[in-house]
């Protein structure tokens, strides 16, 4: 019988795991991830701790912490205000968390990246600030992604919306 459970449990998380990768790749749309409050505050406990490790990388603890914070309160806030405007509110669970997953996700493999390109002089530096530009341009492609899929509207709506999340996250970035 605990076979069974674990591997019913397995099989969930490798559900979930393919729901957001398929929108990762932009073959899904975020009302494809379920509709769960768990979920939804599991990916954005996610979404912080990995906003907290990206900061210790070269920043204070503390600094680290707000940064991941006011990132991480972006994604609910910035989601939260464009489907407000829209009139379609009740997309914010499924939206904010395809969201927080697929920036987690994006953040795990950016991570050693990171890591990387803070620990080499300058001249070393291309090809994993490359790989970081690469990164940010595959994130800011899942969140056109996911807003046009949410707000119900077109690509390059999605793309221009995208675009100011990114210059709000580097301002906030700036200030730290």
């Amino acid at each position: 019988m605990g076979f069974y459970f674990h591997s019913l449990e397995l099989l969930t998380v490798l559900l979930l795991l393919q729901a957001f990768w398929q929108i990762l790749l932009l073959r899904k749309s975020p009302e494809t991830i379920p509709y769960s409050r768990f979920l939804l505050g599991f990916t954005l406990i996610l979404h912080l701790l990995i906003g907290i490790s990206f900061g210790v990388i070269n920043q204070p603890v503390t600094t680290a912490l707000i940064f991941a914070t006011s990132g991480t309160g972006l994604v609910v806030s910035g989601t939260y205000l464009l489907l407000a405007l829209y009139g379609v509110r009740s997309r914010l669970l499924q939206t904010v968390t395809a969201m927080a997953g697929c920036e987690s996700l994006i953040g795990l493999m950016a991570l050693p990246v990171n890591v990387w390109l803070h620990s080499v002089d300058k001249a070393n530096a291309a090809l994993p600030g490359m790989l970081s530009l690469l990164l940010l341009g595959w994130n800011m492609a899942v969140v056109a992604h996911i807003w046009r899929h949410a707000l119900s509207v077109q690509l390059w709506l999605g793309y221009l919306y995208a675009i100011g999340y990114v210059i709000v996250s580097f301002l906030l970035a700036s200030l730290f």
